[in-house]
């Protein structure tokens, strides 16, 4: 039992330090608390040791004080957690500010330019994926053989055959997207040719 109330009462005060709390009289029951809480650890850890607890002297702190001193932890701790909670969200709101002003904004056109590059550049490297798919399920029908595994591997090259279709469709309108952009003259001209 004796055990128990150390650990509630270490758990309250290490929550502040005695510089956290503004009044002097609550300060100086953080003091005495700290103290009583250091020489019963000791002697719950002597009983531990020796199977019988030393004698513990009185509780420093009347029923009102404690009391006391826990409304001014509590108080401490909010104080603490509302200014951290502030500077945090200060920080976020500078950094982001200074990554904005770091990255250069993009006009309408760049905007155009980049999304219709990453599509291209991205539907290029699907195709490469499906071609090496194919191509593996080729040999694998051809060079190795696996009889036993034959329809799935014909299943998938089937399956692989109509996703390329689909990929072509889909490559045939990033086409047509870009000749509209060149009609607006939205693409610069080292991509005209693509």
């Amino acid at each position: 039992m004796l055990n128990e109330l150390v650990w509630a009462l270490q758990v309250t005060l290490s929550q502040v330090r005695q510089e956290d709390l503004v009044d002097i009289q609550e300060a100086r029951l953080w003091v005495e608390a700290t103290n009583w809480v250091r020489i019963a650890e000791r002697a719950v850890v002597d009983a531990e040791a020796s199977q019988e607890l030393a004698p513990v002297p009185r509780f420093p702190l009347s029923g009102p004080e404690l009391r006391s001193l826990q409304q001014a932890v509590d108080r401490a701790v909010g104080q603490h957690e509302s200014h951290r909670a502030r500077n945090q969200s200060t920080g976020d709101v500078e950094q982001v500010f200074q990554r904005l002003m770091r990255t250069p904004f993009l006009t309408d056109r760049r905007w155009i330019q980049a999304t219709w590059r990453d599509a291209h550049w991205s539907s290029l490297m699907i195709a490469a994926a499906l071609v090496v798919t194919l191509a593996v399920s080729v040999l694998d029908l051809t060079i190795w053989k696996h009889f036993s595994l034959q329809l799935v591997v014909v299943a998938n090259s089937l399956l692989t055959v109509i996703a390329l279709g689909l990929w072509w469709l889909h490559h045939l309108s990033l086409k047509e997207h870009h000749r509209a952009l060149m009609v607006l003259r939205l693409v610069p001209s080292d991509q005209q040719r693509r």
